[in-house]
This record gives C-alpha cells, structure tokens and sequence, in this order.
C-alpha cells in the first residue's frame, strides 16, 4: 500500500507538474495503512452451544432428495437435463 501514494505522488509530477510535498505523502499512507489494519482485523465469532447434527442423525423422510443429471456435446447445441425428487 506504501507503494500506490508514492506512486501516485510521482504521476502527479510527471503528469501534472505538481510536486506533493513527502509529509503529506506519509501522512497519507499512514492513514490509509491504519484503516485497512483496522478494516481486515477479525472478529471474535461467539462458538455455538448448541452442537451440530450430521446427517446420519436426522431421519431421511423429513428431506427430499432431489437427483440432477446433464448431457451434451460439444459439437451440438442442443444438451439434455433432467432431475428427479425422491
């Protein structure tokens, strides 16, 4: 990120004659290096009490399956598709 203000600083000169003065560069930086730290940080996500269930302990007729399938080639442009609830 240090880079991109120093760049930008330098095509301001070279483009637009204007010469940035290097505090006002750093300042900028530092600024926007504190607000990405503090944009990227992770928060402390609570952990669940309750446990999770798998699959093997909830009963199958509560859930339909639903079973897809497709077909094609690429030479053609037509395919096929198809899907079924069971």
């Amino acid at each position: 990120m240090d880079n991109w203000y120093i760049w930008k600083s330098r095509n301001r000169f070279v483009f637009e004659n204007f010469r940035e003065p290097p505090p006002e560069t750093l300042a900028l930086t530092l600024k926007e290096a504190a607000v990405w730290k503090q944009a990227t940080l992770k928060e402390d996500v609570p952990i669940c009490s309750t446990p999770f269930l798998d699959s093997s302990q909830i009963p199958l007729t509560l859930f339909p399956e639903c079973q897809i399938d497709a077909s094609w080639h690429a030479e053609d442009p037509l395919s096929g598709h198809g899907w079924a609830l069971v």
